[in-house]
């Protein structure tokens, strides 16, 4: 303790009421305080399908407000009449800053274009993080420019070539550049899904090849900035939509386990045109599959378990009536 404050009290240190930014806790805590207001509030939490969102019928509404949280910041679905309820009860429960149409949440921009009356297509990006991830790699790496790449990985690599052991220069920040790419997969670029998945594998021991291939997914990432996801909405769609998810699988491409990899695709669709991707993922096999069926079939149960089952559970709560899965 400073000289000057061992005098002030006798015990100078003083608890800190409410979480601080940066500390371990801070999101748990802020998480449990929320969560607790708003069931107290009368919110109803979406428990078995997502803790972090909730719905509520105000009075003179005819459908209930959906909220969706992401630590402290707070997205609010509904018409207008529910939303100005809502943001008024909010408001008296936490200290809320402004109250925006939201054009930017949990990092990804999001952006509504008004096709007609029935339809409106929504364009979700990360160009600006892709960018700050692809000027960090070349300040680590000491490199002027990428070399502009079309395709995530390259077409040639083989398996002899995943097979060699030479040791790579880039390991020592690998983890961090891998950590943002899968950010960024994960968000609105599942075109990078599979390529992150591989590399994540290798960043404890990183190797040429890995070296080569981060490079290659990189000068990807910066020639498709302007890549968005795009969905498309459709009114008329509403009780009569369906929820698809599409598998498939390698066979056996992992060269050190013989393992093969899962990709899947959730999508909510609509015969009036509505397509809403709503998941996605690439994700090597818990076990070496002994036939190219084995490995479908493999796929099959990894869809159903890690995006059909969790994301039917969610839309059953938001649209409060039971979607036929496909």
């Amino acid at each position: 303790i400073p000289p000057e404050f061992r005098d002030l009290h006798v015990r100078p240190v003083f608890r800190a009421e409410g979480a601080l930014y940066g500390l371990p806790r801070a999101g748990f805590d802020w998480d449990s305080f929320s969560r607790g207001e708003l069931i107290r509030a009368g919110w109803k939490q979406f428990r078995d399908a997502q803790r972090s969102m909730f719905s509520k019928t105000f009075e003179g509404s005819s459908y209930p407000a959906k909220l969706g949280s992401f630590v402290d910041d707070i997205k609010l679905a509904g018409d207008a009449t529910t939303r100005s309820q809502a943001w008024t009860e909010l408001r008296r429960l936490f200290v809320l800053g402004a109250i925006t149409e939201c054009v930017k949440f949990a990092g990804i921009v999001q952006m509504a274009t008004q096709i007609n009356s029935f339809c409106t297509r929504v364009d979700y990006s990360q160009s600006d993080y892709a960018s700050l991830l692809c000027k960090r790699y070349m300040e680590c790496r000491g490199l002027d420019k990428l070399t502009a790449r079309h395709t995530p990985l390259p077409p040639s690599l083989t398996m002899q070539q995943m097979m060699c052991e030479t040791p790579g220069v880039g390991g020592k920040d690998a983890s961090k550049h891998i950590g943002g790419l899968l950010f960024l997969s994960r968000g609105s670029r599942g075109d990078l899904s599979y390529g992150v998945n591989l590399l994540g594998r290798f960043v404890s021991s990183w190797y040429q090849w890995c070296d080569t291939c981060i490079e290659w997914m990189f000068g990807y990432v910066q020639n498709s900035l302007d890549v968005t996801l795009s969905n498309y909405i459709d009114s008329r769609d509403y009780g009569k939509m369906t929820f698809v998810t599409k598998v498939d699988s390698d066979h056996g491409h992992c060269p050190r386990t013989s393992r093969s990899t899962s990709g899947a695709i959730a999508v909510l669709c609509g015969p009036c045109g509505t397509q809403l991707t709503l998941g996605w993922f690439a994700q090597r096999q818990t076990h070496a599959a002994p036939s190219t069926g084995d490995a479908e079939v493999a796929s099959v149960s990894d869809g159903i378990r890690k995006l059909t089952l969790p994301i039917s559970l969610i839309l059953d709560a938001l649209f409060e009536y039971v979607l036929p899965i496909v």
